[in-house]
């Protein structure tokens, strides 16, 4: 199979193309024979309540196997080779000195490793748009802080880089957010906002510098027709197959550009799986690239799911597309899903520190 964003070909086991790290279509199967479409949710919940086969034969044994675990575990305790690290204490997590033997590794593997350093303070509530306070959650990630203001919360990681493997499309090393309990479900984008540093990112990928370079000519030239070539990293193996609602957009550490599209590598008409809102900006000190990905739909493009294309296909699709576009571009902010206003307040209150912590 191959990836809808870069044609990467991937198995049926993966969830994310290993290229562009776009999320892929899963093949469906006959329930009977294999497991069945769960949420991110489902799945954790799953995890917590699977009952381990060392657990199962535990109980099994009873009081016996209690009572020489109990003294196996006194035994290591009272040893200076197993300590706890830690626990308790202020760098965030628990550590052990390097197992011993077996039951050292179980014990150690049920202590949780440190969570990210990540926060989210409901009490911080309001991004101003257009007059219009927008309520939200606060999102704190290493150098980042914006206002959450569609989804339940946030996963943030630094994703390591991968552009050795990968010169073209590879990505560098850099933080990105995933929003948890997104508005709309979406099987071929995953909602995501990437912080790329822009020195690394130039210097390893041509396509990347070329990208960076078009969009601080725009936002330093400002043109009132934005064109339908637009910049976008990261860099896919697909082509735009459209540009709505473009407009210049400015967050608090820098500006940008916002629009909605749909890449593929043939034509096809815009329909709700495949559109997403993208925003493409650039911290004022120039030291990062941020990309939104973030799906969108709309009940005009209801009719599109589910498209059977004519015999003329091919003759009338390019039309179809603009006339599409035509449509969104008339439609008002508050009639897609999640509302464009609400997209663009995350946006805009997207706060990266200086490097002199300014």
């Amino acid at each position: 199979m191959k990836c809808p964003g870069c044609g990467n070909e991937y198995s049926s086991e993966d969830k994310f193309c290993g290229v562009c790290g776009m999320k892929v279509p899963q093949t469906k199967q006959d329930n009977t024979n294999s497991e069945s479409h769960v949420t991110r949710e489902e799945k954790l919940s799953a995890k917590k309540k699977k009952i381990s086969p060392r657990l199962m034969i535990g109980l099994a044994a009873g009081i016996l196997a209690f009572l020489v675990g109990t003294c196996l575990l006194t035994r290591l305790l009272s040893t200076d080779k197993f300590s706890l690290v830690g626990v308790g204490s202020g760098d965030g997590g628990a550590s052990l000195d390097a197992p011993e033997n077996e039951l050292e590794q179980e014990i150690q593997d049920e202590i949780p490793s440190a969570a990210p350093d990540i926060s989210q303070d409901d009490s911080i509530s309001s991004v101003d748009v257009d007059g219009d306070k927008l309520q939200g959650v606060s999102v704190t990630f290493n150098e980042t802080t914006f206002i959450l203001t569609v989804g339940g919360s946030v996963e943030a990681e630094t994703i390591p880089s991968n552009l050795e493997a990968y010169p073209y499309w590879g990505l560098p090393e850099h933080d990105q957010f995933s929003v948890i309990s997104y508005p709309v479900e979406n099987d071929i984008h995953e909602p995501v906002i990437h912080f790329f540093p822009v020195d690394i990112y130039r210097a390893a990928s041509e396509e990347a510098d070329q990208m960076i370079t078009d969009l601080e000519q725009l936002l330093r030239e400002r043109p009132a027709d934005l064109g339908v070539d637009l910049p976008f990293l990261p860099a896919w193996n697909a082509g735009s197959l459209g540009t709505a609602k473009a407009a210049y957009l400015d967050f608090q550490s820098g500006s940008g550009l916002r629009y909605i599209t749909q890449y593929g590598q043939n034509s096809w008409p815009f329909y709700n799986q495949g559109m997403f809102y993208t925003y493409q900006g650039l911290t004022a000190d120039g030291r990062f690239y941020i990309s939104a990905i973030l799906p969108l739909t709309h009940k005009a493009l209801d009719q599109y799911d589910n498209y059977q294309p004519p015999d003329n296909f091919y003759d009338i699709v390019d039309q179809l597309i603009r006339d599409q576009i035509t449509v969104l571009n008339v439609e008002l902010g508050n009639s897609f899903t999640p509302a464009i206003d609400e997209l663009d307040a995350m946006m805009q209150s997207i706060l990266v520190e200086s490097q002199s912590g300014g």
